[in-house]
Parts: C-alpha cells; structure tokens; sequence
C-alpha cells in the first residue's frame, strides 16, 4: 500500500487561499504554471529593489533580519520571510507590500504573517505575539497574533490539504474585482 503524502504550504500560499481557494487548487492539483500578472511583476521588482539585497540592520533596538527561510516538516509550512525582527526576546514576521494601508491589514495578508509567526515559533522556540507590516513608504504597523490567529491558519491547512487529496475544485470568490488581476484568470474564468 502507497502511503499518501500529506502537501506542503508556504506561508504565501495561505495568502493566496486567503484571496482566493482556488489559487491553491491550480497549482497544487492542476500543476498550472501562473502567468505573470502587473502585480506580481511590481511585487518581485520591489522585493528586488528594497528587501532581496539586504542581510541585516539594527535600528532602535531593533535586529531585523532579512531572507529568512524557515521550514517546519512537521507543521507542514515554509517560508522565506522578508524579514524577522527581533527586540530583546521577542521576535515577529515582518511583511513588506506595495499596496497601502486601510487601517486594518486585509485577512490575506494577515493569514501569511500568522503562518510565518508559526515558523518563528517552532524554529527559535518562543512565543510570537505580533505581526508586522510595511505598505510601501508608509511607517509600519503592528498587529497583535493570537491563539486563534494560529488556529485559523491550521483548519485553512486542514480545508486546503483536503482540497488537494480530494482533488476537488472550490467555487471562486465571491469578490468578483479580484480575478481581473489573478495570474489564473484565463485559466479559470470563474467557470
């Protein structure tokens, strides 16, 4: 008997679960390669430009470092980070987007920080308590991480680890605006 091999996430890929179920489903069933998107090709030149070339830096007792992978086979995530900080004993994801802030960090981008703190717990055994993110040029902002934060990344595990054993198709968003920039659009169409 063949034992059946439990899929790996990164932590964007919860991101992209987050936005849309069926993201996961073409990649990890379908083995669709994505097209490049407007998007997507300002994401990667910004992460080029301000994160990809940077190792380290300590700022107001702050040691951030930069292009962290961390992967946990037991947890099943990986994930190379844009950044970790660390202040005294207390370490955190930090996220660096091209969008702007609304006030509240979309549940999107939120869900891969949640994923990543889970990483920096399991790899430097402590206890993260907050995520941070950057949007552009404006400062950062903090968000508290709580149990249940943690535990709505492991039933979104569970939801997509099914998906993909199944091999089910999940219905589209329903947040319609969103395919018109989506990698898979010509692929899925809403169909």
């Amino acid at each position: 008997m063949t034992a059946i091999l439990k899929p790996t996430f990164s932590a964007e890929e919860f991101r992209q679960y987050a936005y849309c179920k069926r993201i996961i489903y073409f990649r990890h069933v379908a083995k669709i390669n994505p097209r490049q998107t407007y998007k997507m090709k300002k994401g990667i030149d910004y992460h080029e430009e301000k994160v990809r070339r940077k190792s380290q830096s300590i700022k107001e007792n702050v040691k951030i470092i930069y292009n962290l992978f961390l992967e946990n086979k037991e947890l099943g995530i990986y994930a190379l980070l844009d950044a970790m900080g660390q202040e005294g004993e207390e370490y955190y994801p930090i996220e660096f987007k091209t969008g702007k802030t609304y006030g509240i960090i979309p549940e999107h981008h939120f869900m891969q920080l949640a994923a990543q703190a889970m990483l920096i717990e399991q790899h430097y055994k402590t206890k993260v308590r907050k995520v941070e993110i950057r949007y552009g040029q404006e400062k950062r902002v903090d968000y508290p991480l709580t149990e249940e934060d943690k535990k709505r990344v492991r039933k979104m595990q569970k939801e997509m680890t099914e998906m993909v054993l199944k091999e089910s198709i999940p219905p589209p968003t329903k947040i319609k605006p969103k395919c018109k920039d989506c990698e898979f659009w010509f692929t899925c169409k809403r169909a």
